[in-house]
């Protein structure tokens, strides 16, 4: 062990050739990480082992200290004394500027031809904590590796990252830490193996390491630097690109390049087949297959998912042609298999153009044992179902189990399970977003114009918290005025029911939660999209309603909005709040 100065006292620790400059903080997570037992980490870690599941640490390097004068904020270990909650390193902004801290590995010899394997598992439930990020640096030029910004839930998650390097290399995390939001990030578990990362088990696949037996036909394995290709892959969502630019504070004289180690297929024009591996999972039972894709171009651009009957016949499971989504962002999407005799033959079916622009892109196979949900439903127990949020200034919604920080509604049992174990989505009170109001859109759903939709939600009684669902078109406009509903019962998972019978073929559904800020959190769970209409009605739009109390009923027909109107209603909105 060294010393290493922490600014205001010196420190005794060991961080296993990582190095910090410590302040002092706690972290509360009622879920904590219950870290690997020690016999079974690989015995194949020659550079680097970091084990801080029990009260001594297990150091295979030195450390060195790498002194930024500039960086006001450094990372810590947290001891303690009970060894299911053990010791981890963790970085907190007590500042009221965005400050940075690092935690910088020695030098490190080249890797092998498999590459090096490195995992670890992190920590960042509040939803302004900032950003975390795996760089590494090579010859004075740092590449982000890996990257994920808050919230991202209150459990630990792990992550894992492909290292491939012809040269020397350091690893380096960094915290990108915002000011005012309390929150910290952290880290536990490290450890660097000399092999590839190993393929998910059950027939997934990254692309991070190889195509895990999947045939490209003219499909390409990438992370390149045309401009056509998306900006990150999905599994790592560091970014593509190569523009070089500054990072961080001016002091800093460090080159950095926008380069992401990410792997995502990519379809080369004028199209191809991307065909799964033989006996790539146990079909004797249904499965659930997700995906996500990336779509950019024309209407020549599409994508399909389909399976090999026999040598004369294809069945098509999944079609990407009636949405048509523009968005350029990567999308999730999911296909029911049944069981089946013999594992089947899946099929990636692209068409692409040589315009500028066009992507065809695929990025993380996974497939689940529990069936997959109709589009547009979710229990969010499994993940986010394809429902993603728009991030810019506003406040974030994030999946979450448990009571909540601030834990205003004094509910902490999900809808779906009924327990503290179960999921639900959060749109938190303790956000400190420059708004209060936060958004989340379903994937395009080609339902047709006659549909019911229904959600449960948790608003504190009196407090000024909304929730507004809206329908847009293909093109983003609203179809109609919102349905905002705010609570005026005491708190409890509440259903809000709208029936629709003039929607376009094609929409997608837009929910916006606005908190009161520190006095209520909006919780919803177990969305549910279906066609017809809603049952026990006889065309009429249910409003909400406690879930044992009567439903209030008003007329659905209403009259299509324009852009006028759509401002009208979200003034509506804010005046609520207020």
């Amino acid at each position: 062990m060294r010393k290493v100065g922490a600014g205001r006292r010196d420190v005794d620790h060991c961080v296993c050739g990582f190095v910090g400059i410590h302040f002092t903080a706690t972290l509360d997570v009622d879920a904590p990480y219950k870290p690997t037992d020690e016999q079974q980490l690989s015995e194949r870690a020659p550079t680097l082992s970091i084990y801080t599941a029990r009260r001594r640490m297990h150091c295979q390097l030195l450390n060195v200290l790498e002194a930024r004068r500039h960086m006001r904020v450094h990372w810590r270990i947290r001891r303690i004394v009970d060894v299911e909650r053990g010791p981890y390193m963790y970085a907190q902004n007590s500042r009221f500027t965005i400050s940075k801290a690092r935690l910088v590995s020695m030098k490190m010899s080249p890797t092998p031809d498999t590459g090096r394997c490195f995992t670890f598992w992190y920590n960042m439930w509040h939803p302004n904590v900032g950003n975390l990020s795996l760089l590494m640096r090579m010859n004075n030029v740092t590449n982000i590796l890996w990257t994920r910004s808050s919230p991202q839930g209150k459990e630990w998650k792990q992550g894992q990252v492909q290292l491939h390097s012809d040269d020397p290399h350091q690893l380096i995390f960094e915290a990108v830490l915002l000011y005012g939001g309390g929150g910290l990030i952290a880290i536990d578990n490290l450890v660097l193996n000399d092999t590839s990362c190993a393929s998910d088990k059950y027939g997934g696949c990254n692309f991070e390491s190889d195509s895990c037996g999947w045939q490209l036909n003219n499909w390409e394995r990438t992370s390149t630097s045309r401009s056509l290709k998306p900006t990150s892959d999905h599994t790592t969502q560091s970014p593509t690109g190569e523009k070089k630019g500054s990072h961080g504070e001016k002091k800093e004289k460090e080159e950095y390049e926008k380069k992401g180690s990410g792997r995502f297929v990519l379809a080369k024009a004028p199209g191809g087949r991307m065909v799964s591996p033989q006996n790539w999972y146990d079909a004797t039972q249904p499965m659930c297959f997700r995906f996500w894709y990336f779509l950019a171009g024309s209407s020549a651009e599409n994508l399909k998912v389909t399976q090999v009957v026999n040598k004369d016949r294809e069945v098509t499971l999944w079609n990407d042609a009636p949405y048509q989504d523009n968005s350029k962002q990567w999308r999730q999407a999911s296909v029911n298999l049944p069981a089946y005799n013999k594992t089947p033959t899946i099929v990636f079916d692209a068409t692409t153009s040589y315009a500028a622009g066009a992507i065809v892109a695929v990025d993380d196979i996974s497939l689940g044992s529990a069936l997959c949900p109709s589009p547009g439903s979710c229990s969010f127990e499994e993940d986010m179902c394809g429902w993603i949020t728009k991030k810019m200034n506003s406040a974030q919604w994030y999946r979450h189990r448990g009571a909540t920080a601030l834990n205003t509604t004094g509910v902490k049992n999900d809808h779906t399970l009924g327990t503290d174990k179960g999921y639900y989505l959060l749109l938190d009170a303790a956000d400190t977003a420059s708004s209060a109001s936060g958004s989340l859109q379903s994937e395009m759903l080609a339902l047709g114009s006659s549909v019911c939709f229904s959600l449960y939600y948790c608003i504190k009684k009196n407090s000024g918290a909304t929730l507004a669902v809206a329908f847009h078109d293909q093109t983003g406009s609203i179809s109609d005025l919102p349905h905002t509903v705010q609570a005026t019962a005491p708190s409890e998972w509440t259903r809000l029911s709208i029936e629709r019978s003039d929607l376009p073929d094609v929409f997608s559904v837009v929910i916006t939660g606005r908190t009161a800020r520190g006095r209520s959190d909006v919780l919803i769970d177990d969305i549910d999209v279906r066609r017809g209409k809603c049952p026990g009605t006889a065309g009429t739009t249910i409003t909400a309603g406690p879930v044992e109390g009567p439903l209030h009923r008003i007329s659905s027909d209403q009259k299509r909005v324009n852009r006028k109107k759509e401002l009208l209603a979200e003034e509506a909105i804010t005046s609520l709040a207020t």
